[in-house]
């Protein structure tokens, strides 16, 4: 299975490394810096285009991971699924909706996969409280908080070895804590707990780091079955701290992502017990590849299809209109 990666940062640096892991795949490379391209082309032995139209054009291509900058996502998506690709794009979809639907429609029409990547929903640790919630182990959740903190002058190796400030991240377009971080939590809280009917957020520069996007959000969820979410992000914090806590009728359930450790507190034992999770050292990046390749292949489903990534986008575009209104917004 011959795979495009459009897109050789650091996360497409990180696919193309899993996807040489498979004997099933092929990585094959398309980047337009040149520099970058040549670093990509060298140290991984695989076939490299500046041009993802070409790349499409000369090679009989399967799929393709969409892993540019996040405002220059839609055009290669769209390409690849006119030439017949199935398509993995980061997460969110785009930084706005121009364009997601007629994308959409394309992938339906075609019969194409288009998937949206949203890595933790491998995690082992997320995974075994999803499966918590699911058999009923909280009762009812009334309440959760995500907590996602980084100082983001110390995203190592993630700037490539540029300044921070010329990370797609930090810019206007595109850029800022909500769509680089919250979405991925955004999806989380509603992989839990279902859709969300209304938002509200603060949000701001509160940093000195020179960033053109806001670097702290606070944002509420208010989900259609009841439960209320808080999710913190900033680009702040040190040190790096990524921690969820779900409180239902029946017990509270708390996880902390640096330590890699999941805490469980049943109601009816009143006593605090850690649970252990399989496959601590899981890659849930080579996961989530191996599940787009056996969606391709027809053996499983996409675990955020092109409704989920839109519904995403469409909650974090309404975070920003509420931090902006000062007001909750409905969704």
């Amino acid at each position: 299975m011959k795979i495009l990666v459009i897109g050789c940062g650091s996360i497409g640096e990180r696919h193309i490394k899993n996807i040489k892991s498979l004997a099933s795949a092929e990585a094959i490379a398309c980047e337009q810096d040149d520099r970058r391209l040549e670093y990509i082309k060298e140290n991984y032995k695989i076939k490299a285009f500046n041009d993802y139209e070409k790349a499409l054009a000369d090679e009989a291509i399967d799929a393709a991971l969409v892993c540019t900058t996040t405002s220059n996502h839609i055009a290669p998506a769209l390409a690849a699924i006119k030439h017949g690709s199935h398509v993995f794009i980061e997460k969110p979809m785009s930084h706005n909706l121009e364009g997601v639907d007629a994308l959409i429609k394309e992938a339906r029409d075609r019969k194409l996969i288009l998937m949206t990547a949203f890595n933790y929903r491998f995690h082992p640790d997320l995974r075994h409280i999803k499966n918590l919630l699911d058999t009923g182990a909280l009762g009812r959740p009334v309440s959760a908080r995500m907590h996602f903190g980084s100082n983001f002058q110390y995203r190592v190796p993630f700037h490539n070895g540029q300044d921070y400030r010329q990370d797609y991240a930090a810019q206007k377009i595109g850029g800022g804590v909500i769509l680089d971080a919250a979405t991925h939590f955004i999806d989380s809280m509603m992989w839990f707990f279902n859709d969300v009917e209304e938002v509200f957020c603060y949000s701001g520069t509160m940093g000195n780091l020179d960033l053109k996007a806001e670097d702290f959000a606070e944002l509420l969820l208010k989900f259609k079955r009841g439960t209320i979410a808080s999710i913190h992000t900033d680009f702040i914090q040190q040190p790096f701290q990524l921690k969820c806590e779900i409180i239902g009728e029946a017990g509270t359930i708390t996880w902390d992502g640096a330590e890699r450790k999941v805490m469980l507190f049943p109601a009816a034992s009143n006593r605090w017990q850690e649970i252990e999770v399989e496959n601590k050292s899981s890659d849930m990046y080579l996961e989530e590849i191996k599940h787009f390749i056996q969606c391709i292949k027809g053996e499983e489903t996409p675990a955020a299809d092109r409704a989920a990534g839109r519904r995403v986008l469409e909650i974090a575009l309404a975070v920003k209109k509420s931090a902006a209104a000062g007001r909750a917004i409905k969704v």
